[in-house]
C-alpha cells in the first residue's frame, strides 16, 4: 500500500470525494473543491491510498481509502481518515495511520471523533471508531471540543493541549477558532 496524490488522477479524485461523501455525516464533510484547496498549506497532505503489487489487500493501484492531514513539524493533526467501505477490518486504516506517522516524524498527533456522549443513533459505531485509534495508540484527551454545534472527542497519540489542536486546525481552516468551543467534562 502507498500513498498517492489524488490530484494527479481524476479516478483517484473521484474515488477520494465519493468515499469522504459516504463515510462522514454532513456536518462534517469539507467541500470537495475546498479540501483540495487545503493542499496549498505548508505541511498539508490529501492522500489517496492505492494497493500496490503483491502486498494482499487488493489488485495493484485500486483505492483503499484516503487521509487529509497537516503537520507543523512539531505536532499532527489528521482531519480525515477512511477506508472504502468494501476494505475495513483488514489492517489498512492501521496501516494508514503508521504511513502518516511515519512521514510526520512520530509527532505528537490529533483528531476528533464522533463523541461517544451525545446523544446520536449510531453509538456503537462511534465506540467502534474509538476503541480503532485506541488499538493505534490514541487515547482521549480530558478535552472535547464543540464545533459548529458538533461535538467531538478528542483522540491524540501523545499530549496536545488545547491550544495547540486549534492552532494546528488553524493550519487549514482559518476561522476555526470562532466556531470551536473546548470544553472539559466533569
Amino acid at each position: 500500500m502507498r500513498a498517492v496524490d489524488p490530484r494527479t488522477s481524476s479516478s483517484l479524485l473521484n474515488s477520494v470525494a465519493n468515499l469522504l461523501d459516504t463515510a462522514f455525516p454532513e456536518d462534517e464533510k469539507v467541500p470537495m473543491e475546498m479540501l483540495v484547496s487545503m493542499c496549498d498549506a505548508d505541511g498539508a497532505h490529501l492522500d489517496a491510498f492505492v494497493a500496490d503489487p503483491g502486498d494482499g489487500t487488493a489488485e495493484p493501484g485500486d483505492f483503499l481509502g484516503f487521509s487529509m492531514w497537516i503537520s507543523d513539524g512539531k505536532k499532527c493533526y489528521i482531519l480525515y481518515l477512511a477506508v472504502d467501505a468494501n476494505r475495513r477490518s483488514g489492517g489498512i486504516g492501521s496501516r494508514m495511520l503508521a504511513d502518516i506517522a511515519s512521514r510526520c516524524d512520530n509527532v505528537p498527533t490529533v483528531l476528533e471523533a464522533e463523541s461517544v456522549h451525545a446523544e446520536c443513533d449510531n453509538l456503537e459505531q462511534r465506540l467502534s471508531r474509538q476503541k480503532f485509534y485506541e488499538r493505534n495508540g490514541f487515547t482521549v484527551a480530558p478535552y472535547r471540543s464543540i464545533e459548529y454545534g458538533v461535538l467531538y472527542d478528542i483522540m491524540q497519540k501523545a499530549q496536545v493541549s488545547p491550544e495547540e489542536y486549534i492552532e494546528l486546525k488553524g493550519l487549514l481552516f482559518s476561522d476555526l477558532a470562532e466556531h470551536t468551543e473546548i470544553i472539559w467534562p466533569q
